[in-house]
């Protein structure tokens, strides 16, 4: 049998995918994915973690868990992500694989076909992913240095209010956004949660790197400024511990966790949920964190001096103040797909700003991500770079 796509239940074409070039020369310097320094995993503090987990726990640690997460956990990130004013228990949490199962779980429960979803443009692009496989009907609002343009999010609930269509969920980054870098205000955040609870939506707020601040002072997040019990929010693990040990979560409204637990087929994995627990617990998480900050923050450095030091001044970029990445903005002259085409044969990867939209096409734009490499070969990236935008 050679054409199996009539098993298919999805137009498997249609898929929004992630471009990359056909030909990766070895050693080429990765400034497109946002992978973790793997120097930053604490790799002895885990197997003490490990160790401790199975001693403690014994075989229990080796058993299924129950779909809403293991209990110790749940408690412990409740205790140790919130605030005592926040009235956070482990009845608000629910454990999840990280980021892109917390979005599955929420589409299950929230969205049927058709079903309108707000986001931000440019967007993370598994997110926009998971949305379009569960075909529901995206709005992209644009953003600018100080995140999504609450304003045009109200027209747009507004007009769609007016034809008597509902938007489920507003779904942002507030917080050292993937991809352009960018932060939400503190008063658009204010706003948008007022104008969320006015037209009647939830808010799913991913802060996936909320906790990776090099610079300047933390911003409340939505969840922490929602006194209307409408945010949502996911977190994860994967780029504050390491991304292998599949761990995050959503918090929100008891009713609401309730009823994603439903959504979940499997709980999370046992051992893994006792390993993170003791590290959280009985190891220094925030000592570690703050050192993995320390190394962020050097290659943030690096690349932030090498765009102002090789680029042409007509390049403009987001300076991120945390998280992974930057965004570059190009005129309209350069040719976006020439340049990805030539780096990559050069030795250089990186992703055109056109994968992060959904409704519409913007091909001047390019995301760098400055989490893997180092800071050496982060300079010798944008040096690269550099020449192909003066050819």
């Amino acid at each position: 049998m050679k054409n199996y796509t009539k098993f298919f239940n999805k137009d498997i074409d249609n898929i929004h995918a992630l471009t990359l070039p056909q030909i990766i020369p070895s050693n080429a310097i990765s400034l497109h994915l946002g992978y973790p320094d793997p120097k930053a995993f604490p790799l002895n503090d885990l197997l003490l973690s490990a160790h401790n987990a199975i001693k403690k726990e014994g075989r229990s640690c080796l058993q299924y868990c129950e779909e809403i997460g293991e209990e110790n956990l749940r408690e412990t990130i409740s205790q140790t992500f919130y605030s005592s004013k926040n009235n956070i228990t482990k009845e608000n949490i629910i454990i999840t694989q990280g980021t892109t199962e917390s979005l599955e779980i929420l589409l299950k429960l929230l969205i049927a076909d058709g079903d309108i979803i707000i986001l931000e443009a440019p967007s993370y692009l598994w997110a926009i992913r998971v949305f379009k496989m569960a075909n529901a009907n995206l709005i992209s609002i644009p953003i600018d240095n100080s995140g999504i343009d609450v304003n045009k999010v109200e027209i747009y609930l507004k007009e769609l209010r007016s034809t008597r269509k509902i938007v489920k969920f507003i779904y942002t980054i507030p917080d050292f956004q993937n991809p352009s870098g960018c932060i939400l205000s503190l008063n658009r955040r204010k706003e948008l949660i007022e104008i969320a609870y006015k037209y009647n939506a939830l808010i799913i707020e991913d802060s996936a790197y909320v906790d990776l601040r090099y610079f300047g002072d933390s911003i409340p997040t939505l969840f922490d400024l929602d006194n209307k019990n409408i945010v949502i929010q996911a977190r994860t693990f994967s780029k504050t511990i390491a991304p292998g040990i599949r761990l995050g979560w959503l918090a929100g409204p008891v009713d609401i966790i309730k009823s994603l637990t439903k959504m979940k087929q499997t709980g999370s994995c046992t051992l893994v949920s006792f390993i993170v627990n003791d590290y959280i617990k009985s190891i220094n998480y925030e000592k570690n964190v703050n050192l993995m900050k320390q190394i962020y923050r050097n290659k943030c450095k690096s690349i932030i001096k090498s765009m102002k030091k090789y680029l042409p001044k007509e390049i403009t970029w987001i300076s991120p103040l945390g998280g992974f990445y930057t965004w570059l903005k190009l005129p309209s002259k350069y040719d976006i797909d020439r340049i990805y085409n030539l780096a990559s044969l050069n030795g250089l990867l990186f992703l055109k700003g056109s994968d992060f939209y959904c409704n519409f096409i913007i091909n001047s734009e390019i995301r760098l991500s400055f989490s893997y490499e180092s800071a050496n070969r982060i300079e010798k990236g944008i040096f690269i770079l550099s020449n192909l935008l003066r050819e």
